[in-house]
């Protein structure tokens, strides 16, 4: 009984604290990328502004993805995220209390667990898989807005990326599609599943361009691995390198240096991002 009321406690809290999460990080990411990134964005009209949907896309940058859909995007939208990078206890307390507070679901990645000197071990794997599974479905039931890079990595990541050249993709996975399956087998209400793609110029440079497309439907019947296929098609598509006529302006404003305090958030220049991607074996 007291454990009990134990957990209704701390769901009342996160529930409250919500609103509060939501708007501090999109101000701040509104903020970040008015500093230091040039994003133009198309295809805005395919988000619907209310009720359930997926947006599934591309993933480039470990922070600035997320970032420039979080300023661009004017509905709340929750991220489906992994926390398996996390190498100290206090940071692994503090991530967890901050996805609680903004729900966005958390898992682990069955490769990353227990490796790198990781808090993670395999037993958490399964408990966390089946949280995030449960806590993404109740946001489509609840008509809200959930991001997922099928991808599962980024190019541009601090713990190594897995691909080998700047403008490669890993294949899809279908959780995503699982995940709709299990919000509509209740409900009659078909949930979009909305492609997006991100083109930095130059290559992971500060000029973005965020392309939306048109959304597709699970139809009864479909394999979930096919769909999934059908879907990377499509964010390959639009991922495509921008052209001259797709470059916008530049700023006005001259981006300030980051400072060695931001790592974490900051864009770091390179002469390639592929520099960042593990060569040939």
């Amino acid at each position: 009984m007291k454990s009990t009321f134990h957990h209704a406690s701390r769901l009342v809290s996160h529930a409250s604290f919500e609103p509060f999460a939501r708007v501090a990080i999109r101000q701040f990411c509104i903020v970040a990328v008015s500093r230091r990134m040039a994003p133009r964005v198309q295809g805005l009209e395919f988000i619907p502004p209310a009720g359930p949907v997926v947006l599934a896309g591309r993933h480039y940058h470990h922070f600035w993805d997320a970032a420039i859909l979080l300023a661009s995007v004017r509905r709340p939208l929750h991220f489906l995220v992994a926390l398996d990078w996390v190498h100290a206890s206090r940071e692994r307390r503090l991530m967890e209390w901050a996805c609680r507070a903004a729900r966005w679901p958390a898992l682990l990645r069955a490769e990353r667990v227990g490796v790198d000197g990781g808090v993670y071990r395999p037993e958490d794997l399964d408990p966390y898989v089946r949280r995030a599974a449960r806590d993404a479905v109740e946001l489509l039931r609840q008509d809200r807005a959930l991001v997922v890079f099928p991808e599962g990595y980024p190019t541009v990541d601090p713990e190594g990326s897995r691909k080998r050249r700047a403008d490669a993709f890993l294949p899809f996975r279908a959780g995503f599609v699982r995940l709709v399956v299990l919000a509509q087998r209740t409900g009659s209400v078909r949930i979009p599943i909305v492609p997006f793609g991100l083109a930095y110029q130059p290559a992971g440079g500060p000029q973005v361009l965020l392309r939306i497309g048109a959304p597709t439907y699970l139809q009864p019947g479909t394999d979930p691995e096919a769909l999934a296929a059908v879907v990377e098609a499509r964010v390959r598509s639009l991922s495509a390198p921008l052209s001259r006529a797709h470059v916008p302006a530049p700023s006005t404003s001259r981006p300030r240096r980051p400072g060695s305090g931001a790592r974490w958030w900051t864009f770091r220049r390179q002469a390639s991002p592929a520099s960042r991607c593990p060569g040939p074996p």
